[in-house]
């Protein structure tokens, strides 16, 4: 079964394509940045990192930086939950771990040597639904007094319902809050039971009322689809209860069952898990009930509606995709804060450690908490470029992309030419002298298409036919 799905300018026309999204149904990366994270690696140190932050002194005139800070806190786990999150009701643990943030702030912008503007802050966990209004203002007071924002920044903040009340929310607006993501997973009650998130109808509905209020430009509803006792029919009344809180976009991200790599999805059990079958129906009848409601495919599952920043960024050649999802602004040093934090600085990638007491430790010591990172080389920014290109304007210009990366496109990714070839067959894209473009159909399942150029991937594939081939 295709549907298809013609929007209005400047958002582009989709298909779902049951068959092709069955065949190609398996976990694949997000692709929020490349390399993936997976393939940073211990060798890089807060040294190396502190190069690439004092090397930002020599760009004129400066770029605005990106913030993405990391709360760890929960009350509860989510069975399904593949987040770096620590349990507890201690809300001291919140100071403390505040004070710790100032020191890793302290060091950074020492390294910076200036106050450097910021277009975009992310606040993600864990939860910072856990923190009080006061502690959101001591956070925020902490952040301007090292960074400039901009007027035009863009501050998204993911929230619990279950933890926050309507006066924060109104709160975090007053404090310069203007995008907000609200979790909403499932409002099924047998759901929520088998995937430990119980969740009331009221406590979600007061959160989207109180974002509308407080005039947020950004009001996002994050469901997953595939828990246990999930069917087709109580995802379509979640689905049309979360249509019912006029978000301006609702992302749908399905569950992949992965207990050995995350131990709360141990809790989960697997005879409960909805067939593939299911899982299909539970895609395409939600594509189905978002268009007729109006929303329309931006990408990466996710879609929208009613965000004219965020068109008029597509327009201009400004939209990004990254760690903070698709945003208005054009590419930008981002600095990860706090425990687990990802960052992605000058030539580097760099992941904070997710052990709590390691963290405090390194920062007792004045030195900054990098556990991991990797500096990219040549051949990892074209493929980054090139999946940027398609992810935000779904062609690519093979002519541009030569002339900035001095390569002859059909030599240099003569490898992949097969696996675009078998994917132009499928209708997914269409390449000819001109252009690298992703057709509708392939918009659904862009993340299998830029698997294409995933070199790292590639390489893990050959030595594990390799190894197979020495056992046999």
């Amino acid at each position: 079964m295709i549907m298809t799905i013609n929007p209005i300018p400047p958002y582009l026309p989709f298909e779902f394509d049951r068959d092709l999204t069955s065949r190609l149904d398996k976990p694949t990366p997000n692709y929020l940045f490349y390399p993936i994270s997976n393939k940073l690696s211990i060798d890089f140190d807060a040294q190396k990192y502190l190069i690439q932050l004092q090397q930002l002194k020599l760009e004129t005139p400066p770029k605005p930086l990106s913030l993405y800070i990391h709360i760890p806190f929960c009350n509860t786990t989510c069975h399904y939950c593949a987040h770096n999150k620590i349990i507890t009701d201690d809300t001291e643990k919140a100071a403390i771990y505040l004070n710790y943030l100032e020191k890793e702030i302290s060091l950074i912008s020492q390294a910076l040597g200036r106050r450097e503007q910021v277009i975009q802050l992310h606040l993600g966990g864990g939860s910072p639904s856990f923190l009080s209004k006061q502690q959101f203002t001591q956070l925020m007071t902490l952040l301007h007094s090292y960074f400039h924002f901009l007027k035009e920044a863009d501050c998204f903040v993911e929230i619990d319902p279950r933890r926050i009340s309507a006066d924060t929310i109104l709160h975090l607006a007053k404090l310069g809050f203007n995008r907000i993501s609200l979790g909403v997973q499932d409002l099924d009650w047998r759901v929520q039971q088998a995937s430990n998130r119980i969740q009331s109808d009221t406590e979600t509905l007061a959160s989207f009322k109180a974002a509308n209020s407080a005039g947020f430009s950004t009001i996002q509803a994050e469901l997953l689809y595939g828990l246990p006792l999930q069917t087709q029919s109580s995802f379509r009344r979640t689905l049309k209860k979360a249509i019912s809180f006029a978000p301006t976009r609702i992302t749908l991200y399905q569950y992949y069952h992965q207990p050995d790599m995350f131990a709360a999805q141990r809790k989960m059990n697997k005879l409960e898990l909805p067939s593939q079958e299911t899982v299909l129906d539970i895609m395409q009848d939600s594509v189905h009930l978002l268009s007729n409601a109006g929303y329309l495919l931006l990408g990466m599952n996710q879609f929208v509606k009613a965000e004219p920043p965020l068109a008029q960024a597509m327009q201009e050649g400004r939209l990004q995709y990254n760690f903070q999802g698709y945003a208005t602004h054009a590419d930008c040093d981002m600095i990860g804060l706090g425990v687990s934090a990802f960052g992605k600085v000058g030539q580097c990638y760099s992941k904070n450690t997710k052990d709590l007491y390691s963290y405090y430790s390194a920062l007792d010591n004045d030195r900054l908490p990098i556990a991991r990172g990797m500096i990219v080389n040549e051949d990892d920014i074209l493929r980054r470029n090139i999946m940027q290109e398609l992810l935000c304007r779904s062609h690519l210009s093979l002519s541009s992309l030569e002339e900035t990366h001095d390569v002859v496109f059909a030599d240099y990714f003569a490898a992949e030419l097969g696996e675009i070839e078998q994917f132009q067959r499928m209708g997914l894209l269409s390449l000819d002298d001109e252009y690298l473009s992703i057709t509708p159909k392939g918009r659904f399942l862009i993340r299998h298409i830029l698997a294409i150029f995933d070199r790292y991937q590639h390489e893990q594939t050959k030595t594990r036919q390799t190894i197979l081939l020495k056992t046999r």
